[in-house]
């Protein structure tokens, strides 16, 4: 992984904590890990087989809500992708007591973030150019470091990244509400470190090659940023902060939100407070 005190290797325009507004396709596949997914498809077939496995993904989520998904840039060439999701514990009452004609689920969820992390480097610069740029025309040279000490002086925006690679490296689960589940999963050493698998396959087959999935900034200024993956899917993100900390998932409650569900009942029925 990137070394925070390494010289910076993205601009100031693209790092920072951005919130994803809007996709074009499924928005968990704005993670390393999906994108590396799709990266080790090699023909047509294989490609449509990755976005069917991705539509029943999707299907399986469907009890499910969408939280916050957000992507941190860091200067140092470090990305993070939030997925921050909440699944209904007990979905259909019917199912497990079969008396009950009720067919909705109680009031209290599965809560967690999947948190996936890549190195990214820019691999083409664009001339700004009213902030807008994209694939067409774009060179094919590689980024020096006389580029990169360019952007980044003091005043000077005449440069940006029109082309990604991204190295894809963890995937973990942070802010479990699941009683002792919690402890395990935020266990460092039970992240999935998916560099080791990759070099695991590397040296057994021969046709595997580590995925480098490609992102293309097509727009951005200080509000918003638009990038599109390998299939020309979109995603917009709003700028949150400047701010390169990751979500702190500490305060984070293990008891399947009943603790909130009983202070939302007091304040709205019982009204006792010490």
């Amino acid at each position: 992984s990137s070394d925070d005190t390494t010289t910076p290797l993205l601009p100031p325009q693209l790092t920072g904590t951005w919130s994803l507004l809007y996709s074009t396709t499924q928005l968990f596949r704005s993670s390393p890990f999906f994108l590396a997914g799709r990266s080790t498809c090699r023909t047509p077939d294989q490609v449509k087989q990755y976005d069917w496995f991705c539509d029943m993904h999707r299907v399986a989520l469907a009890i499910s809500n969408i939280g916050n998904v957000r992507q941190i840039v860091k200067a140092n060439g470090r990305l993070v992708n939030e997925f921050e999701v909440k699944v209904g514990s007990v979905p259909f009452l019917g199912e497990v007591l079969p008396r009950v004609r009720y067919s909705g689920g109680w009031p209290v969820t599965v809560d967690g973030a999947i948190v996936s992390s890549a190195d990214v480097s820019p691999v083409n610069l664009m001339e700004e150019s009213s902030y807008r740029f994209g694939r067409e025309g774009s060179s094919n040279d590689g980024v020096d470091e006389s580029d990169v000490e360019d952007i980044q002086s003091s005043g000077r925006r005449r440069k940006v990244v029109a082309e990604w690679d991204l190295y894809m490296d963890t995937v973990q689960i942070k802010g479990s509400n699941i009683p002792l589940l919690r402890n395990l999963l935020d266990n460092p050493n039970l992240r999935l470190k998916s560099r080791d698998l990759s070099n695991l396959l590397e040296q057994s087959v021969d046709s595997y090659t580590t995925p480098r999935p490609k992102l293309y900034t097509t727009y951005v200024d200080d509000g918003m940023r638009i990038v599109r993956d390998e299939d020309d899917h979109v995603f917009i993100y709003g700028r949150v902060s400047e701010s390169e900390e990751e979500s702190d998932y500490k305060g984070v409650m293990a008891d399947l939100g009943v603790g909130k569900l009983l202070e939302g009942f007091n304040d709205a029925v019982t009204k006792f407070y010490l």
